[in-house]
């Protein structure tokens, strides 16, 4: 199993404006860095480790039990651009789930735009995400919460990846609450920049293991021979949904 050290904030992408009626219009054939980036960026992180060593140590500001999940999901509304399904749980309880699309700009950058789903649906069923539901999603079910609502990642080197990126689900237009994150094959951090984060006020950073997923085959359309050099996902865990 490979181990991370994350600040669940890191994937704390906010809500985005919905632009037209399929979204930013995606590269024709996905670049290996826009492959790399899923790969690092897909699977199932838990914190169960963390919070047993908190209190092993009797800390006074104890973490609370962390959980995200990046799913790749086919999403027809947005069209053909490589997306992923994300979900956050803080104690077992969701405090975000979104639709989030990756294309690569003019200038090599990775634009990741979070949509919000405001549909009332269940999205797990019998532990795993429903994808029929994602099928299924229309244009309304994705919010419209504001402005400047895009994150930006830039790869340092490879299989190294930095972002910068708004809290949305604050509302605040232009003027959104700002995440820093880093990730690559084996951890991200990340630095929370507001007090309002849903997480609460914790002791920073938040420390998960992480379990990768494969990409879908749709997503390498073009780019077929993709390889990528984080290895092969781990299998020696059961993924379970937070929630079940």
């Amino acid at each position: 199993m490979a181990s991370s050290t994350f600040v669940f904030m890191c994937l704390a992408l906010g809500v985005v404006v919905v632009r037209g009626q399929t979204g930013p219009s995606p590269t024709a054939v996905p670049s290996d860095k826009l492959l790399r980036f899923l790969h690092i960026v897909s699977g199932y992180q838990s914190g169960e480790k963390q919070v047993a060593q908190d209190k092993k140590k009797n800390v006074p500001n104890p973490h609370p039990l962390a959980e995200s999940y990046a799913i790749p999901v086919y999403v027809p509304v947005l069209g053909e651009i490589p997306a992923f399904y994300m979900e956050e749980f803080i104690n077992k309880v969701s405090i975000r789930r979104y639709i989030t699309t990756v294309i690569e700009n003019q200038d090599g950058n990775l634009i990741v735009t979070p949509y919000n789903i405001t549909v009332d649906v269940k999205l797990q069923k019998n532990g795993v995400l429903d994808t029929n539901v994602i099928l299924n999603l229309k244009k309304e079910d994705l919010s419209d919460s504001g402005r400047n609502c895009d994150g930006i990642y830039y790869e340092v080197s490879k299989n190294e990846f930095i972002g910068l990126f708004p809290d949305c689900s604050q509302s605040l237009e232009a003027n959104n609450p700002k995440y820093f994150g880093y990730s690559n094959c084996h951890y991200s951090v990340g630095i929370v920049a507001h007090p309002g984060a849903k997480e609460g006020v914790h002791p920073v950073p938040f420390e998960l293991n992480k379990i990768r997923k494969p990409l879908l085959p749709y997503m390498m359309k073009g780019n077929e021979k993709f390889k990528s050099s984080c290895g092969p996902t781990p299998r020696d865990r059961v993924i379970q949904w937070p929630s079940a």
